[in-house]
């Protein structure tokens, strides 16, 4: 899900106005020396136990019993720099408002999005050579989860004896 949360983020980075490769890694982003900068870097990811149940119907048509066994909080941090500060702004807002309440997992679950908080960091206090950056932490909160197929009636075989005999 990850590789998914950071590709989803690329992008809006890259339709609100980034230019130039978004990278994926801090190394990568210190080593290149760029001022008009978008990065996606991995944050955190916490894990909650849950267990709710929902009744699900497959693309084949199976009933299942979808069974969220744990709630996945993955956190990423967007990281937006330029040479200038209302350029940085302009593309910090149109970032903001590309980003939707969520998206399908690709399993057929919702994932919610929650925007944090937001850093702004000026030239001098910034390995970065933007002159000013902000960095976003995003949050993606989804489920690990487990599917149990219902059995058909007509499937189950009675055996035993007779009851009141």
């Amino acid at each position: 899900m990850i590789s998914k949360y950071k590709d989803y983020l690329e992008k809006k980075l890259v339709s609100a106005g980034i230019k130039r490769k978004v990278y994926r890694s801090m190394k990568e982003l210190k080593a290149s020396g760029a001022v008009h900068i978008g990065a996606v870097l991995f944050e955190d990811e916490k894990f909650q136990k849950d267990g709710s149940k929902k009744m699900y119907t497959l693309e084949n048509g199976t009933k299942v019993k979808r069974i969220k066994k744990l709630t996945r909080k993955t956190q990423m941090t967007v990281i937006i720099g330029d040479y200038s500060e209302e350029k940085c702004e302009a593309i910090f807002s149109e970032f903001l408002k590309g980003i939707g309440a969520g998206i399908d997992d690709g399993n057929g679950n919702y994932v919610e999005i929650n925007i944090l908080k937001s850093y702004w960091v000026d030239e001098k206090d910034s390995i970065l050579k933007s002159k000013i950056a902000v960095q976003i932490l995003i949050e993606f909160i989804g489920g690990v989860y487990v599917d149990v197929p219902f059995v058909k009636i007509n499937e189950i075989e009675i055996t035993g004896t007779e009851i009141g005999t």
